[in-house]
């Protein structure tokens, strides 16, 4: 139990929100999608630091603490995969900002990464980056990386059915994809639009991890939430 509750409170360093308070005085939660993860980070200050948000989230929060709990109790793969499933839920509701967070796709990656799981992580590198070649080379308005997403998720449902991996693998990868789905879904407990259907605005959480269509539209959104007097 001890170290469930180290993997929530670990994964939910909202690192996001600390470097946009700490290099811009940025409130992340009230500015754009409202994620406090690398990529809302990214639009709303600059590449570079949208780089190194992503990277404390992939090593430092995903990959350190799985090599530590595997290197402390080796040989116990059902503990490891339960306390990788928890940093990912600290991640996406941070008990640091309200239970509000990132979408868990960078720290998923250093999971995986130190689980083991290098051919999953590569698929995604691979993935995304044919998604940059055909933005930017055919039409930037298909640069979508949540879209993309979406297919490294089918990617690892097809391993999960045609590969013969233990129960407990099985188990990891659905309730982590899960996870995952349900935070676009719930979108950090924003309401959906009025002015769009439920059911329009549900696809575009899923596919695109926004409410709109237009992209620009919703990365320059600003101080939308409810609380937003109350912040700091």
């Amino acid at each position: 139990m001890i170290f469930i509750l180290i993997a929530y409170f670990w994964g939910g360093i909202p690192t996001a929100y600390i470097l946009g308070k700490r290099m811009f005085g940025l409130n992340i939660l009230h500015v754009g999608s409202g994620n406090s993860g690398a990529t809302n980070l990214m639009f709303q200050t600059n590449f570079f630091v949208g780089i190194l948000g992503g990277a404390i989230d992939v090593f430092i929060k995903g990959v350190f603490p799985v090599l530590f709990i595997k290197y402390l109790v080796p040989g116990n793969d059902l503990l490891h995969y339960m306390f990788s499933i928890f940093l990912l839920i600290g991640h996406n509701w941070s008990p640091y900002i309200k239970f509000r967070g990132g979408r868990g796709i960078a720290i998923f990656m250093g999971i995986l990464f130190a689980l083991g799981w290098m051919e999953a992580v590569l698929v995604l590198i691979f993935i995304q980056g044919l998604n940059y070649l055909v933005s930017f080379t055919i039409n930037k308005n298909y640069f979508e990386p949540s879209f993309w997403i979406i297919i490294w998720f089918g990617y690892l449902f097809f391993t999960l059915f045609f590969y013969n991996y233990e129960i407990d693998v099985k188990f990891f990868i659905s309730i982590s994809v899960l996870v995952i789905l349900i935070k676009r879904i719930t979108a950090n407990f924003e309401p959906l639009p009025k002015n769009i259907t439920f059911y329009r605005s549900l696809i575009f959480r899923l596919f695109l991890d926004r409410d709109i269509l237009k992209k620009n539209l919703w990365v320059g959104r600003k101080n939308f939430f409810s609380d937003k007097k109350n912040s700091k």
